[in-house]
């Protein structure tokens, strides 16, 4: 019996829809296979040569210790032109002179630092995993003032001459006065 005269067992207005739309899904498919049978990525170019123009030298490295690969990401160092600033995830945190690499100042808070330092104004800001916000003066490592905001925060704090802002993991911006922390 030739297809759709009474081996379609559907209404007449849908076997011929069907009917149309046969060659359609066929030739796709047809398509598809042949698509897959002769695949083939062309390779790289080579890279082009590169003549360095400038010459990095190292002239700090400093331990400050080790932490998960999880939390590592989040602590960084920051300078504000004299020095270098950095924490590590015992909670000590650190100024270094820029120049000449001196450990100016040392401070340990015991917190379980997450994110952070940020520096400016003469204020260092670190995050605990913990929820606390703790800011330094930068010159001496003094502790201007110490907060809980109930919430990990997930990058370095922002600091301007007037807020600290934070960044924390249910997604929320939280700023705080910079010479209160309130």
């Amino acid at each position: 019996q030739p297809w759709g005269q009474t081996c379609c067992q559907a209404p007449p207005r849908l076997c011929l829809q069907v009917k149309k739309l046969l060659p359609i899904f066929f030739s796709s498919f047809a398509l598809l296979l042949a698509s897959c049978s002769n695949y083939y990525v062309q390779p790289p170019s080579p890279l082009a040569a590169i003549t360095p123009t400038v010459q990095v030298q190292q002239f700090l490295s400093r331990s400050i210790g080790s932490a998960p690969g999880t939390l590592s990401l989040r602590v960084v160092a920051a300078s504000d032109g004299k020095y270098v600033y950095t924490a590590s995830h015992n909670g000590d945190i650190y100024a270094f002179g820029l120049k000449d690499g001196a450990k100016r100042w040392k401070v340990s808070t015991d917190l379980p630092i997450s994110s952070g330092p940020s520096v400016a104004n003469g204020m260092v800001v670190v995050a605990a995993g913990n929820g606390r916000i703790v800011a330094l003066d930068a010159k001496s490592g003094q502790q201007l003032w110490q907060v809980n905001i109930n919430n990990e925060v997930i990058a370095a704090p922002g600091v301007s001459a007037t807020e600290v802002v934070l960044h924390t993991t249910d997604d929320h911006i939280i700023a705080l006065a910079a010479d209160t922390g309130k």
